[in-house]
């Protein structure tokens, strides 16, 4: 079992030597709520671009029917920006229940906040100490161990308050 984003179906449709399929996060436990990851990505061009027009008119295609169609077909991105081609992307297979994403961007994607509850306190006591091997060179082997008790002691934390909310 793997926590992933409906990206990754990109590479997981390649998989032919086992039937694999999405499910949706579980709901609290009190609340009876399901919170869900929705990003975004965007296109944009570069201000000092030497050919402004030429960057332009690319943003202008993917961002367009044809170019979201074709993003559509490639499993590259879920194209939600004209919904008549992200629902033929939903209704796809495999695999057996992609349609859960879409149902669960609509149900469950009502307030944006961040989707992995106290995520943002437990990134930001890991990030320095993995930080340290990419900037400072420390041992990752040893940084990744820190890290790792680190993040069980938040994670630890956040269950806890989690099972309070």
């Amino acid at each position: 079992m793997s926590i992933g984003g409906i990206w990754m179906i990109a590479d997981w449709k390649e998989i032919k030597d086992f039937e694999w399929d999405i499910a949706l996060f579980p709901k609290h436990p009190r609340t009876g709520k399901r919170t869900t990851s929705l990003e975004s990505d965007g296109w944009w061009a570069f201000k000092d671009s030497k050919n402004p027009e030429l960057a332009w008119s690319l943003v202008k295609f993917m961002a367009s029917n044809k170019g979201q169609q074709k993003f559509s077909e490639l499993e590259f991105v879920v194209p939600p920006s004209i919904p008549e081609v992200g629902k033929a992307w939903h209704a796809k297979k495999p695999p057996e229940h992609r349609s859960l994403h879409l149902d669960s961007l609509i149900n469950d994607s009502k307030k944006v906040n961040i989707t992995f509850f106290e995520q943002a306190k437990i990134v930001g006591t890991l990030d320095p100490v993995i930080q340290k091997a990419f900037f400072d060179g420390a041992d990752i082997t040893k940084q990744m161990q820190e890290a790792a008790g680190i993040m069980n002691e938040e994670l630890a934390k956040a269950w806890e308050k989690f099972n309070q909310a």
